[in-house]
């Protein structure tokens, strides 16, 4: 059935491909240069939607017969290439979605120096004009792209930028090497593949609950900043630490001031260390 599939292809495309390469569809395929072989791949790929190019990315799949799911992979190139020991390769930025979760990565094609016992490395970003920021990543099993640590952080990051530069250390490499990407379009991109769905939901959900309001709770120890909202709840907090300092101070929770006395049930909220440095007195 394969090859059912492949005549048309390459009957639609056999005059652009003797344009571009200089044979017919007679000539035998092991006496075509690798050139024209992946012209005619990639013409063959996009007929058939495993490949696809949109603004700065390509995106391909794969689907795995032994459980029929689908791992979708988008990539794009570094606009420069970095310096490596006895070589300067172009690194490649790529996510994957998979059963559900996402991968982030960077394809350096070349191992990064080994930093610390933990196996990470550092790895320095800068999105668009804002401050670069140092991150941990790992490696991958064969230690030549580096591996996000927090994919979905990353994730965040890329969908609200236009322009990624990064920086890492290569191995046997003097100095630290730096290169950037064009990532815009990457959320326009992934939608567009079901198997991606669950990872931008979940990208939804972490944005939603860092963005929502803290609880007044929050403040009730750490007094910065402390939203007009929350005023009232951390006044009745500093009157609850004092009904509840004879079960916490000297004495403590279980034995109470006074044998025979219990605890409030709202002073459970209480901490000893909120009585650090206290004495009890009468």
């Amino acid at each position: 059935m394969a090859k059912a599939r492949f005549q048309p292809c390459l009957l639609f495309f056999a005059p652009i491909w003797s344009c571009h390469s200089g044979v017919s569809l007679r000539t035998p395929w092991r006496t075509i240069n690798v050139r024209s072989r992946v012209l005619v791949m990639v013409l063959i790929s996009g007929m058939s939607g495993t490949y696809l190019t949109a603004q700065n990315w390509n995106t391909s799949a794969t689907r795995h017969e032994i459980d029929n799911t689908v791992t979708r992979v988008f990539w794009t190139t570094a606009l420069r290439p970095v310096h490596a020991w006895l070589r300067n390769p172009t690194p490649k930025l790529f996510i994957s979605c998979e059963n559900g979760g996402a991968e982030v990565g960077i394809d350096n094609g070349t191992a990064a120096a080994v930093e610390n016992i933990e196996g990470t490395h550092s790895v320095r970003f800068r999105y668009d004009d804002a401050e670069p920021v140092t991150l941990q990543w790992g490696d991958s099993n064969d230690n030549k792209s580096l591996i996000s640590l927090s994919p979905l952080h990353m994730l965040r990051e890329l969908f609200s930028s236009t322009k990624v530069f990064y920086e890492f250390l290569p191995l046997n490499a003097p100095t630290r090497t730096e290169t950037s990407f064009r990532v815009s379009g990457l959320k326009t991109m992934m939608s567009r593949f079901p198997e991606c769905t669950p990872v931008l939901a979940k990208v939804a959900e972490q944005i939603a609950r860092e963005s929502a309001p803290k609880p007044c709770s929050v403040y009730y120890r750490d007094r910065t900043n402390v939203p007009e909202r929350c005023k009232q709840a951390v006044e009745y907090f500093d009157e609850l630490k004092k009904k509840c300092r004879p079960w916490f101070v000297n004495r403590g929770p279980t034995l109470g001031p006074l044998p025979g006395y219990t605890m409030p049930a709202e002073c459970g909220i209480m901490q000893q260390s909120d009585y650090k440095g206290e004495e009890f007195t009468n």
